[in-house]
């Protein structure tokens, strides 16, 4: 992890800078989000010499991090499905890994019968049936939060229902884990180098623990020209962590924030955004978007039960 992304949630920024791999077993929900890119339309039929050229280009790669919160439904940042790069006017196709992830982050895979990818060692490619973007994210680029979007799969995840961590949705729990110096633990599979330019060092899933940092007593910070000296953020809807050597970066975004209450269980409950201070991965702090002011949106929009307590999104939505 290491916070790379940037101060406009368009451009996909989170691996986890300063991080550890992510052990056998843990955190199985947390999922890789591939894009692969096909030839723009009307492109002329390539030469064996000139796919190989461009083959990197078209391979399955790690654009984003997200959290199945049901064996169907995952949770990640919008801005991983409305920016696009490279091969610009080409389909694009959205997959997701299951799995530890792989170094430098793309997938070389041949597709079997069912039109899963085949990962040796790492995992298949699946299938997404359909995305959904937060309806206020497009209106909220200069005042920040609804950077949520959600995907539904084909097929189920093959996943203990243990896997699936519940979403801080009770006022007690939320209360004792959303407070400034609160140790917090985001997981993604981003760049572990904000040096990396080349992006080798990414596509492993890592760890790493923040503290949720207190952004409001510096809301009104300006620079010599009157400038505000931070990314601009929601306070209803969004939440800062940071430390001094670790940070998301590119490949994280949408992954998740954890925090562990005092029963030694844990809740999701942020989703990267992007970099608090304009100064790139592991820059001084990370802006997350906080998915209780979202889930109610999202089990009304995707017609799924995700056992959120009894009149809550009646009372606090």
């Amino acid at each position: 992890l290491a916070s790379c992304s940037g101060s406009q949630p368009l451009v996909s920024a989170s691996k986890i800078i300063g991080g550890q791999t992510v052990a056998d077993g843990q955190w199985t929900a947390v999922v890789a989000i591939t894009e692969r890119q096909s030839l723009p339309f009307g492109f002329p039929p390539l030469t064996k010499d000139q796919f190989e050229l461009i083959k990197s280009e078209l391979l399955p790669t790690i654009k984003c991090t997200g959290t199945a919160l049901t064996s169907t439904l995952i949770v990640t940042a919008a801005h991983c499905f409305v920016s696009l790069t490279s091969l610009p006017d080409g389909p694009t196709t959205f997959q997701v890994h299951v799995g530890p992830g792989i170094e430098a982050g793309k997938f070389d895979y041949a597709p079997d019968e069912h039109d899963n990818a085949i990962l040796p060692n790492n995992g298949k490619l699946l299938e997404i049936a359909s995305t959904a973007v937060h309806p206020d994210y497009f209106h909220s680029q200069q005042s920040g939060g609804a950077d949520i979007a959600y995907i539904t799969l084909t097929k189920p995840l093959d996943l203990p229902l243990d896997a699936y961590i519940p979403v801080l949705a009770n006022a007690v729990e939320k209360a004792a884990l959303i407070q400034v110096g609160r140790t917090v633990r985001a997981v993604g599979y981003g760049d572990r180098s904000a040096a990396s330019a080349d992006h080798k060092s990414t596509g492993v899933k890592q760890e790493a623990d923040f503290q949720i940092y207190d952004a409001l007593a510096e809301w009104p910070d300006k620079d010599a020209e009157g400038m505000s000296t931070h990314t601009t953020w929601n306070a209803k809807s969004e939440i800062v962590v940071s430390s001094v050597d670790k940070g998301s970066c590119h490949g994280d975004s949408g992954g998740p924030l954890f925090g562990q209450l005092d029963t030694g269980e844990w809740r999701l409950f942020g989703i990267v955004s992007r970099a608090y201070k304009n100064n790139g991965c592991a820059g001084h702090a990370t802006i997350f978007g906080l998915l209780p002011e979202s889930i109610c949106w999202i089990q009304q929009s995707s017609g799924q039960d995700l056992k959120l307590p009894k009149d809550y999104c009646n009372e606090w939505h």
